[in-house]
């Protein structure tokens, strides 16, 4: 379908851009699972007294790494989780 929508782009430039992004979706969650298996290992019951803010600095940390964030970006999911902060 993607060579279709590439050679078509010209004749239906709308439809041809929403087929690229549907198409382009992976069709598992493995990245999403990944990230919460290691979520599940930081958060391992013999460290239960890992503090939350070291658990979070973990995770930017290690997505940032894996994911091979910028640092503009890394700084944004930064600034999204401390808005997010529980009181």
């Amino acid at each position: 379908p993607l060579p279709f929508w590439r050679e078509n782009h010209g004749r239906f430039p709308a439809i041809a851009s929403l087929a690229r992004d549907i198409l382009t979706i992976p069709a598992t969650g493995a990245g999403v699972e990944r990230l919460f298996n290691t979520a599940r290992d930081i958060c391992h019951y013999r460290r239960g007294r890992i503090k939350s803010e070291t658990i979070e600095e973990l995770m930017l940390f290690l997505c940032s790494s894996r994911f091979d964030l910028e640092l503009h970006e890394a700084k944004e999911l930064e600034r999204f989780f401390s808005l997010n902060k529980i009181e």
